[in-house]
């Protein structure tokens, strides 16, 4: 008699289990990564995409926020393996897709990251707000992988603010 109470729980609780999952469970290949952090000045924060071209991998970074000036790098192959890597250590896949304070600020600073796969995304963002320590750490972790391969001979070029 208990199993089959449990087990009506479970039937019966399910359904919101399943309802409360916060990002998709991607599958495949990481094809990019993007990571945006807006800061309250004007030209201030940073901008990341890792993403695999016909030319190998190509990486896009400003230190002025995404509206200031791009550089473009050449990255290893094995790049986007390495952010597949550290996303999931970090479990981003259990991040909200919106993070938010609870308090009225009208001048603050935002950020988003968005993870695409062969079957999948993962995107997430806040004001103001961002995810537990282990979500932030491995975001944290990733782009500071990245900033090893922003080096002077991997460089390609500029790209405009748009891109």
């Amino acid at each position: 008699m208990i199993r089959f109470a449990a087990i009506c729980a479970v039937s019966l609780f399910a359904p919101f289990c399943l309802a409360c999952s916060r990002q998709d469970n991607p599958k495949g290949a990481l094809l990019s990564y993007e990571y945006r952090y807006n800061g309250s000045m004007s030209r201030s924060g940073l901008y990341y995409k890792v993403e695999r071209t016909e030319e190998g991998i190509r990486i896009t970074f400003s230190d002025q926020g995404s509206w200031g000036v791009k550089r473009v790098y050449s990255g290893p192959d094995d790049a986007l393996d390495t952010i597949a890597r550290k996303a999931a250590w970090g479990k981003l896949k259990r991040m909200k897709e919106r993070y938010k304070t609870p308090f009225h600020v009208l001048d603050g600073w935002d950020w988003s990251v968005h993870l695409r796969y062969e079957s999948g995304r993962i995107s997430s963002g806040g004001y103001m707000s961002r995810p537990p320590k282990a979500q932030t750490d491995a975001i944290e972790g990733i782009n500071a992988y990245i900033g090893t391969l922003l080096t002077e001979e991997n460089i390609l070029g500029t790209a405009s603010p748009e891109d």
